[in-house]
């Protein structure tokens, strides 16, 4: 579905029977870079969408707000057998929290289509349901692209005053995530409380550019609480030193967070130092880097075992050519069965053979190895 622009943003678009993958949940609404790292080009190609006014911007709040009940409805007439299946696997979903009133969002709807379809199809079941609610998500869908068109020029206001060049995200991630705030603010937002929808907004688009960053921001992710929770007693900590002009002991962060000292500690101090393995160390002049010295000297490299492996391989698969008697013979005599070299005396007992006879077997076995397609074979180790 295309984006639409004010002026036709109830229209919907002509529609095929399935629904397309080609619309992913967390839609791409900004152009494609130019180049990389050019800010500049995204404001100027979001500076091409017209803001909504109060009254136009209620109105769309309020069919949005209808448009979702009607599919509320429609989900509720589907077999209950598909739609229970499809809430398990979204509630199970890691840190998916849900309220009594809806089961979905509406960013999420064009995967919540695509499974449905496909437990219809499972379940050979057809639903006269299923066109009603196709059409309806479209128009969800497409007053949703409208508002989220008209309030770009807030996710870009917001990344270029508080967010700049950031090392972890580009300019371009960053209105990315600005935008999927949005559309979380959008699923969210109850045009009753009276309230502009810019106003709701701010905080989801902070929160996700705050926590798309904080995600990438160390080689060892640390879970969101435990830096939401560094960040505050750190605020208390910088506000007992104004307080008393000195350092501040661990315990007095910890009254004044109304948490456990332990707790404290461990919030604290869960940034930790990372030190690359290609990084050089300072011993031996800073000549040899730290993977080469934690490497263990002892362990056989991966590819020698390797190696070492298929040349056995293929000794056994040329002896185990020859005559019974002769593989026999040179098994023992190069420790091919127990990695043990036994001598012609020692093999001669074991086959009740005279000394003098296995080396002759032995000889031979060796000659023979050395003509015909046994010697091509042993050549390709070399």
């Amino acid at each position: 579905m295309n984006t639409l622009n004010i002026g036709n943003e109830f229209a919907v678009q002509p529609a095929n029977e399935s629904i397309s993958l080609d619309r992913p949940v967390e839609c791409d609404i900004l152009p494609k870079p130019v180049e990389r790292g050019n800010g500049d080009y995204y404001f100027t190609q979001i500076g091409r969408f017209v803001r909504l006014t109060e009254t136009h911007e209620r109105e769309l709040f309020k069919q949005f707000a209808q448009i979702r009940r009607d599919i509320d409805q429609l989900l509720n007439q589907f077999p209950k057998s598909v739609i229970d299946r499809i809430k398990k696997e979204d509630s199970d979903r890691p840190g998916r929290k849900r309220s009594n009133r809806w089961w979905w969002e509406p960013m999420s709807l064009p995967i919540i289509l695509l499974k449905i379809e496909k437990q219809l199809k499972q379940d050979g079941i057809q639903s006269v349901l299923w066109k009603k609610l196709r059409r309806s998500s479209q128009q969800l869908l497409s007053i949703q692209d409208t508002i989220v068109n008209a309030n770009l020029r807030l996710v870009a206001s917001i990344v270029s005053r508080e967010y700049g060049e950031s090392v972890v995200l580009s300019t371009h991630d960053m209105l990315q995530e600005g935008v999927i705030g949005m559309m979380k603010a959008i699923g969210k937002f109850d045009v009753s409380y009276g309230n502009r929808f810019s106003t709701y907004a701010i905080f989801w688009i902070r929160q996700t550019i705050r926590r798309a960053i904080e995600n990438q921001a160390d080689p060892i992710r640390i879970p969101l609480y435990i830096a939401e929770g560094r960040r505050k007693l750190q605020k208390k900590e910088i506000e007992l030193k104004k307080k008393t002009n000195g350092a501040v002991a661990l315990d007095q962060i910890a009254v004044a967070g109304k948490m456990d000292a332990k707790r404290v500690r461990q919030i604290l101090e869960s940034p930790k130092s990372y030190i690359s393995l290609e990084a050089f160390s300072q011993k031996n002049g800073g000549v040899d880097d730290y993977n080469a010295a934690l490497t263990d000297k002892m362990q056989i490299n991966p590819l020698d075992r390797l190696i070492d492996h298929e040349r056995k391989n293929m000794v056994n698969h040329v002896v185990d050519s020859l005559r019974t008697q002769e593989s026999s013979v040179l098994k023992l005599r190069y420790g091919l069965i127990d990695e043990h070299e036994h001598s012609y005396a020692e093999i001669g007992r074991k086959m009740n053979l005279s000394r003098e006879r296995v080396r002759k077997i032995a000889n031979q076995a060796l000659k023979r190895m050395r003509c015909g397609h046994q010697l091509n074979q042993l050549q390709e180790l070399i």
